[in-house]
């Protein structure tokens, strides 16, 4: 068991280090024309607009059985009149290398290094039950206003938390102080869901 674990942990290292490699080269292909943002923009709707909605698709095109050629094939007849040139070129690069298995990563590596251009802070929130979108607001200003700077908030649910919301920026998951600077920052809200779902985040953990 320890030995698959093993070897699954070092699949998604290798995967995360040639996403970063070629989500790098991407965005070197686009600087010259500015399109760094709308590439990254359009990349985003193919992974969640497109691959997560049509998996037999996304199968066909991580599949190693799948020849390059038909890969291709399928790319150029499926984008070719949606997608920039930019992108479809290097998705064809990508199948040529036979690493479009590596999309998801990266296009992950691809929002972090635009993200880093721009100045923004990615962070990943969860909470345990599912909030509207006031709330996502209001928890996105708080954490723009502590960490003073601009934000991309990452939302998520996931209800087997014991706490009532989990924060991360990079590999840090923040502890108690920052959950009470949080809630010092809503100190007279009336919202009672916002501070319902600080009121249990003292269990993070660093």
């Amino acid at each position: 068991m320890t030995d698959s674990n093993d070897k699954s942990n070092k699949l998604d290292i290798e995967k995360q280090q040639i996403g970063l490699v070629y989500a790098r080269a991407l965005l070197a292909a686009c600087r010259s024309s500015g399109k760094e943002a709308d590439v990254a923009q359009e990349f985003d709707s193919l992974i969640h607009d497109v691959l997560d909605k049509l998996p037999d698709l996304d199968r066909t095109l991580s599949s190693p059985r799948v020849d390059h050629e038909d890969k291709a094939r399928i790319l150029e007849n499926a984008f070719s009149k949606q997608m920039s040139n930019e992108l479809l070129t290097f998705l064809k690069v990508v199948s040529a290398h036979g690493r479009l298995d590596c999309l998801r990563d990266i296009f992950t590596a691809l929002r972090h290094l635009h993200h880093e251009q721009q100045g923004l802070v990615e962070v990943q929130m969860t909470t345990a039950t599912a909030i509207d979108n006031s709330l996502v607001g209001e928890l996105t200003q708080a954490m723009r206003t502590m960490l003073r700077s601009e934000v991309d908030i990452q939302y998520t649910v996931d209800n087997t938390l014991l706490g009532g919301l989990v924060v991360r920026v990079g590999d840090t998951v923040f502890d108690a102080s920052v959950a009470n600077r949080l809630k010092r920052l809503h100190a007279e809200t009336r919202n009672r869901a916002f501070q319902d779902v600080l009121g249990s985040a003292d269990e993070f953990m660093e």
